[in-house]
């Protein structure tokens, strides 16, 4: 949004051209982790706002990944949860607004 994107959050294809994500992470797979990264456009009645989320790509058994899921939006706030009943499905915007309800904890900001 501030670098190169005149107050608009880029897409993944654009965040990997502009050299602010590696080709890796463009492919939205890494580390034992899938990422999704969506960019919603200002209009005349709201701001540009952003959601990217990491699921662990193996969710049980011998080949989990991970134990958490994460999430961020523009107010810069990584949130994540271990339960792992959960681990498949992103962490949704609501769940990433205000002040978080168990099981979901904030990571730092």
């Amino acid at each position: 949004q501030a670098t190169a994107g005149a107050g608009e959050y880029g897409t993944t294809a654009q965040l990997v051209a502009g050299n602010l994500i590696d080709a890796q992470l463009g492919t939205l797979v890494k580390s034992g982790y899938n990422f999704a990264i969506t960019a919603v456009a200002s209009s005349s009645v709201a701001v540009a706002k952003f959601q990217a989320t990491a699921n662990p790509t193996g969710v049980a058994g011998v080949l989990q990944t991970g134990t958490r899921r994460f999430g961020i939006t523009q107010d810069g706030v990584v949130y994540f949860d271990a339960t792992a009943a959960n681990l498949a499905a992103a962490l949704t915007e609501a769940e990433m607004t205000g002040i978080p309800v168990l099981p979901i904890k904030v990571l730092g900001n």
